[in-house]
C-alpha cells in the first residue's frame, strides 16, 4: 500500500465469499486483508485463506496503481497551478508596480509644473521689483535735479573718466640748433666737410619753416632731429666761391657760381639757392625743383 494512505475501498461482491466462510475463516481472510493495506507484509496462515485473498489482494493492488495516477495527476496540476498562479500574482504584482510608478511620476510632473510656476511667478515679481526701484532712483534723482540749489552731483564714472591731455605741437628748433645738429652729423658721424652741406642744411630749415614745420607730405614734425638724420645722406654738396660767402639770412650770394656742381650739372642746394634768390628779388620764379623732403 501506499505510504500515508489511511483508506481503502472494499467492494460488496465480495460479501458473497464472506457469507460462505465459517466465522473463524472469516476472521483470518479479513485479518489478512487488513494487514496487507497496512503495509504489515502479512503471511497467510493457511492455504485457504491464502486462495481466497488472491483476488482480492490483485483488486486493492489495481486500486493502488489508480490512487497513484490520480495522485500524481493532482501534483502535477497543483504544481501547474502554483506556477501560473505565481505568474498571475508576478503580473500583478509588475502592474501594480507600473500602476505605482505611473502614480508617482504624475506626482512629480504635477510638483514640477507647479514649482515652475512659482519660478515664473518669482522670475516676474524680481524683474518688476527691479524696474519699479530703478524708475523711483530715477524720479529721486530727478527730484534733487530740478529742486536742489546746488549743482548736481556727477556720477562716479563721470568722476572717474579721464581727459586725454591734448597733444602739443612739436615747437621747431632756431636756426642755430639746426645747423649746429646737421654740422655734429656730418663731421662726427659722416666724417665730411660740412661747409659743403651747410647751404643745404639752412635751406632745408627754412623750407619746414615756411610749411608750418610739416614736411613735404604735410605731416607735423614731431622729432626734427630723426627727420633731419634720414635726410642728411641725400643732400648735394655745394662747389665754389659763394659757399664761403654765405649772407645773413642763411642763402648763398646772388653772384657767383653757386648754382653749378661739379661736371657743370646743378645740384639740389644750387636749385634751393637760385629759388631763394628769385623769390627774394620779387620776381616769383620758383625754379623746377624737386630735391628730397
Amino acid at each position: 500500500m501506499a505510504k500515508d494512505k489511511k483508506s481503502f475501498v472494499a467492494y460488496s461482491d465480495w460479501n458473497s465469499t464472506f457469507e460462505k466462510l465459517s466465522d473463524e475463516e472469516a476472521g483470518k481472510l479479513a485479518k489478512m486483508m487488513f494487514s496487507f493495506v497496512s503495509d504489515l507484509n502479512p503471511e497467510a496462515p493457511d492455504r485457504i485463506t491464502e486462495l481466497l485473498f488472491e483476488p482480492i489482494k490483485n483488486q486493492l493492488e489495481r486500486d493502488l496503481e489508480k490512487y497513484k495516477e490520480v495522485r500524481q495527476k493532482r501534483s502535477e496540476a497543483g504544481r501547474n497551478g502554483g506556477v501560473k498562479s505565481g505568474e498571475s500574482r508576478s503580473k500583478s504584482d509588475q502592474n501594480e508596480a507600473n500602476e505605482s510608478n505611473m502614480k508617482q511620476n504624475e506626482a512629480i510632473a504635477s510638483f514640477l509644473k507647479q514649482n515652475e510656476a512659482v519660478n515664473v511667478n518669482v522670475i516676474v515679481n524680481d524683474i518688476l521689483l527691479e524696474k519699479e526701484t530703478k524708475e523711483e532712483k530715477l524720479i529721486k534723482e530727478n527730484s534733487e535735479e530740478l529742486f536742489s540749489d546746488s549743482e548736481p552731483v556727477k556720477p562716479d564714472a563721470e568722476k572717474r573718466k579721464k581727459v586725454a591731455p591734448k597733444k602739443e605741437k612739436a615747437q621747431p628748433p632756431d636756426l642755430d640748433a639746426f645747423v649746429e645738429f646737421g654740422k655734429e652729423i656730418y663731421q662726427n658721424e659722416l666724417k665730411l666737410d660740412f661747409s659743403l652741406y651747410e647751404f643745404a642744411v639752412r635751406a632745408k630749415y627754412q623750407s619746414w619753416i615756411d610749411a608750418g614745420w610739416k614736411d613735404g607730405h604735410k605731416k607735423p614734425i614731431e622729432n626734427w632731429k630723426n627727420k633731419l638724420r634720414t635726410l642728411i645722406p641725400y643732400f648735394k654738396p655745394i662747389y665754389g666761391k659763394s659757399n664761403n660767402n654765405n649772407s645773413g639770412n642763411g642763402f648763398g650770394n646772388r653772384t657767383g657760381n653757386t648754382s653749378m656742381g661739379q661736371g657743370g650739372k646743378k645740384s639740389t642746394a644750387a636749385i634751393l639757392a637760385e629759388r631763394a634768390r628769385n623769390q627774394a628779388a620779387g620776381n616769383g620764379y620758383s625754379g623746377n625743383f624737386t630735391g628730397e623732403t
